[in-house]
């Protein structure tokens, strides 16, 4: 009773004693985006192995206020020998809002950023070449991280291992060829 008078003379329920805090929106939802084909639809011949063999324009939004890096992986799990890589990016600076159309295959990017190595070894983009004449789906996933990673001579399963307990937020965007 004594303790119930006491908080009583201290002003009573001003808000300083057991009002939640306001609540805070939630975090927006960290999204990619590849402006030259619909999530999951056929991906333009240009970005294959004969068409011209280059790589596609990304974005993203609503990026953790706390991301140190960006990384990317490109592969198509449906190759019959197993999953290949194409693309592999890593230590791409923060204040990024995607990349460029047509990234040159030079081991460090200009403005920041590191290829990793595809499936054949070699830095840089490999264009779709699936074997056969069925769709193959082409994963790319682009990961929102708390600080820059590995060197150069990382490919993607030593990206993936050293992905853990960096990841902010990610989102995959999957297109397929041949339509």
């Amino acid at each position: 009773m004594a303790l119930l008078l006491l908080l009583a003379a201290c002003g009573g329920n001003d808000g300083a004693w057991g009002n939640p805090p306001p609540e805070q929106p939630p975090e927006a939802e960290f999204k990619v985006s590849i402006p030259a084909f619909e999530r999951d639809g056929p991906i333009p011949e240009r970005y294959t192995c004969v068409g011209e063999n280059i790589s596609p324009e990304i974005t993203w939004t609503d990026v953790p206020v706390v991301t140190g890096s960006f990384a990317l992986a490109m592969y198509d799990p449906d190759a019959p020998q197993g999953v290949f890589d194409h693309w592999v990016l890593f230590n791409l600076p923060p204040h990024l809002e995607g990349i460029p159309e047509g990234v040159p295959s030079d081991d460090e990017l200009i403005g920041g950023g590191v290829h990793g190595r595809n499936s054949y070894g070699d830095p840089g983009y490999l264009g779709l070449c699936p074997s056969g004449q069925d769709p193959h789906r082409y994963r790319f996933t682009v990961f929102a991280l708390d600080q820059m990673l590995l060197d150069s001579s990382a490919d993607k399963q030593a990206l993936f291992n050293a992905l853990t307990g960096h990841i902010l937020g990610n989102d995959r965007y999957e297109g397929t060829y041949p339509p």
